[in-house]
């Protein structure tokens, strides 16, 4: 949707709008006909006559109370026939097409009807023929529905489909002019810009306005969150895009969004905002299994949503608790109606995976063009490794065997083709058997195993309604997703990745591994209006750049901390060697330094360690050697309440000393707020390099064929990108202070001087612990 003024919709959309008709099943199948339909389409055209044309264009307007509803689409084939036009419609298809109970699909007759309309009337004809055709995969052969129909029994069928379209979008309509009214009244909600808030608002302003992507490096303080939501929200009351994806790494960044929009409504924005809470969280079925024979709530479903939407309209805030009372009101799958509200949403606020990973991405949108949306990616230093997993896929050995012991009496055929895909599997990890590292690199794709996971999908959908009721069919279905996951990365597999083989005691594994996602990032969000990657920590920039997919039109934006640079006070030791190999040499240097700085003012600090053993190592010398101070230490596996409980530990305290033992790059790494004396210091033990292990060698040897710096690319930025998390736990507010100590002989030479952030220039080197304390009492009570 555009504007209140200007609607477009394609035939597509609108025809899914109206028909929400479907099982299981069928839903099941239709989420791999992208991947198998332009082929199939291909296919078929052929082995048509040269008059044949493929992909013609259609659009038409309706005008509605002086809105514009603009209609396009493409017919896949148009010929003539015995005087006769015909529009043809192909859709591809594994179930046997000569099967005497196999049915065209009324959807797809539905999608025919309303080209054969806008024909008709763009050519001022009385009738025509639809032809439906389904090709069969992997027989490579089709069959055909023909029907002949009038031009008035066409108008009345899309004269149908628009009064209910209207129907329901006719309070959209009327919220839009409400919700763009409020907008061209709201004013900043605050008295002033903070330093640098003001600049990253116009950055973003301008970028959407431009059609640019923009990548921003806003320290703590700046106000990312409202700098960048405000200026897009103007942007779509001046009808330059028309919603809002807000996209973040972890939920607990969601609600810092939530609080900003609560503070814009109450100056008088008027906006109807969703988060999108993950199936598997939102889901209150034991189990979650979405067949209708096993879910009331997945039952009905489709007859039951538009009661639904209407009645929780009149609320703006789409939150969990809000779509759950609703949901479970109607008796309707929780997190299915999140993503059918998502529709109505102005700003939808959800996961990085619903906008980049191909498996879960939100094709209602994406699917067409997206040219009215704006990306606001949130924390996006954490965007690279997230996308390398998104655009890689795996199959694993066990499932298959697994499920060709479960199917052997059962399916023959999924038996069959499990069975051989074992046996392929096998073949391949005798390869890497024969290597020293026992995992293989090829620079190749796999093809043999492709094309036997091509059959299996097949097989899969041919057969499901017959096992549907198999004690199997859940690991079954698990399986057909992950083999379409796949499919669909080996068609995007180029020289920017490698097919990973890895073999254990436990399993064997097939990887296509995505090693630079720049380019699938760049397809997604050039067809965007707008993107804008922003996070405290995008350094070094030139390398997220390229990486998140910039282009040399693309800008790039860097400001400087908005807060006293007397605040805090950043020293280095560099005596101390954190790398693996010596590490035990200085266990207990380690820990005096820490000592040395904790104990010259009481209060709460927080030690971040390179891995959980060297975390172990140095707590177990402060557990045994002193009380005079509180410890507690991060765990693994942390659930929501210990992760809870632990930081509810650091209240303002001028009695007694709380230290904490906590990972870089782990949960308190990054997005925790410890405002004011809830934290003093923040101590960052190493440089934080990611563990040594294959995938981060072979990325390392990728970046060294390619760029000749692959240490830097694989194991250096990742690992500082920590070490900037981690110290920006401690200044939050501009009347915070403290103290950051980094503790590594790296951090003064050449490489990390270069990577530090502006503020950080004023560092002091700190040799011992004398040096250490005579800083750390002269910062607090000088």
């Amino acid at each position: 949707m555009n504007s209140v003024n200007h609607i477009k919709i394609s035939v597509r959309n609108l025809v899914s709008f109206v028909f929400k008709t479907g099982d299981i099943i069928n839903i099941i199948r239709g989420k791999n006909r992208a991947v198998e339909g332009t082929k199939a389409h291909k296919r078929v055209r052929l082995m048509r006559d040269e008059d044949y044309q493929s992909e013609v264009p259609l659009k038409h307007v309706v005008n509605y109370n002086d809105i514009l509803i603009e209609i396009s689409g493409r017919i896949d084939g148009l010929y003539k026939s015995d005087d006769k036009v015909v529009i043809e419609e192909i859709k591809s298809t594994y179930i046997d097409i000569d099967n005497e109970n196999f049915k065209y699909n009324s959807l797809h007759l539905a999608q025919a009807k309303i080209y054969a309309y806008f024909y008709c009337l763009e050519n001022n004809i009385n009738s025509i023929s639809i032809q439906l055709t389904y090709f069969q995969i992997d027989k490579e052969k089709y069959k055909s529905f023909f029907f002949d129909i009038e031009f008035k029994e066409l108008e009345d069928f899309f004269n149908s489909i628009m009064d209910y379209f209207i129907k329901h979008y006719e309070n959209y309509w009327n919220w839009i002019k409400i919700r763009d009214a409020s907008l061209n009244k709201l004013k900043f909600p605050f008295d002033s810009f903070r330093r640098g808030q003001r600049k990253l608002a116009v950055g973003v302003y301008r970028s959407i306005l431009n059609h640019h992507k923009l990548f921003v490096c806003a320290p703590t303080g700046i106000g990312k969150t409202m700098g960048t939501i405000f200026p897009a929200l103007k942007a779509i009351g001046e009808g330059i895009c028309s919603k809002i994806f807000y996209l973040t790494a972890k939920n607990t960044t969601s609600t810092v969004v939530e609080n900003s929009l609560e503070i814009l409504r109450s100056n008088g924005l008027k906006l109807k905002s969703i988060v999108i809470t993950a199936k598997d969280k939102i889901c209150p079925m034991e189990e979650t299994n979405c067949n209708p024979e096993y879910c009331e709530l997945a039952r009905g479903y489709f007859d039951k949503i538009d009661k639904a939407i209407l009645d929780i309209f009149n609320e703006d805030d789409f939150n969990r608790n809000i779509i759950e009372k609703y949901a479970y009101k109607h008796k309707i799958c929780p997190f299915e109606f999140s993503l059918d509200l998502s529709e109505w949403a102005d700003i939808v606020i959800c996961d990085y995976n619903y906008a980049f990973n191909p498996r879960v991405q939100l094709k209602r949108f994406f699917y067409d063009n997206y040219d009215k949306y704006v990306f606001l990616v949130d924390e996006a230093h954490n965007l690279v490794d997230r996308a390398r997993e998104m655009f890689s896929a795996e199959i694993n050995k066990s499932k298959f065997l697994e499920l060709k012991r479960k199917t052997k009496d059962v399916s023959n055929e999924i038996f069959e083709i499990t069975k051989t895909i074992n046996s392929s599997l096998i073949k391949l990890r005798k390869e890497c058997k024969t290597t020293e590292n026992k995992y293989l690199v090829k620079d190749n794709k796999p093809v043999e195993i492709y094309k036997l996971l091509k059959t299996f999908i097949g097989i899969v959908e041919k057969n499901l309604h017959q096992v549907k009721n198999e004690v199997f069919f859940n690991d079954l279905l698990e399986q057909y997703f992950e083999t379409i996951n796949f499919i669909r990365i080996y068609e995007l597999y180029s020289e920017k990745y490698v097919t990973y083989l890895a073999n254990s005691k436990k399993d064997f594994k097939v990887k296509l591994m995505c090693l630079d996602p720049s380019e699938n990032l760049n397809k997604i969000t050039k067809r965007a209006r707008s993107c804008i990657f922003f996070s405290a920590s995008l350094i070094p920039i030139k390398y997220f750049f390229e990486l998140l997919g910039g282009d040399n039109e693309d800008k790039i934006l860097l400001l400087e901390s908005p807060f006293p640079k007397d605040n805090f006070s950043l020293l280095i030791n560099d005596t101390i060697s954190t790398k693996y190999s010596k590490r035990e040499l200085y266990y207990h240097e380690v820990a005096k330094f820490i000592k040395s700085l904790i104990t010259k003012k009481t209060g709460n600090y927080i030690v971040f360690f390179p891995s959980y053993e060297y975390m172990d190592k140095v707590y177990e010398i402060f557990a045994d050697n002193d009380s005079s101070f509180d410890i507690v230490k991060q765990m693994k596996d942390m659930q929501e309440s210990d992760r809870i409980e632990f930081l509810s530990l650091f209240t303002p305290n001028n009695e007694r000393t709380l230290l904490g033992f906590a990972v870089m790059g782990g949960i308190f790494g990054e997005g925790i707020d410890l405002v004011g004396d809830r934290l003093n210091g923040v101590i960052i033990v190493g440089v934080g390099l990611p563990q040594l292990s294959p995938e981060r060698e072979i990325l390392r040897f990728y970046y060294n064929k390619f760029k000749g710096n692959g240490f830097h690319y694989a194991y250096i930025y990742p690992g500082f990108n920590r070490v900037i998390q981690a110290a920006g736990r401690l200044i939050r507010t501009e009347s915070d202070r403290g103290i950051i100590l980094l503790i590594d002989e790296r951090f003064t030479t050449r490489v990390y001087k270069k990577l530090m952030p502006i503020e950080w220039n004023n560092h002091c080197i700190v040799k011992n612990t004398k040096e250490l304390e005579d800083k750390v009492f002269k910062f607090w009570y000088k």
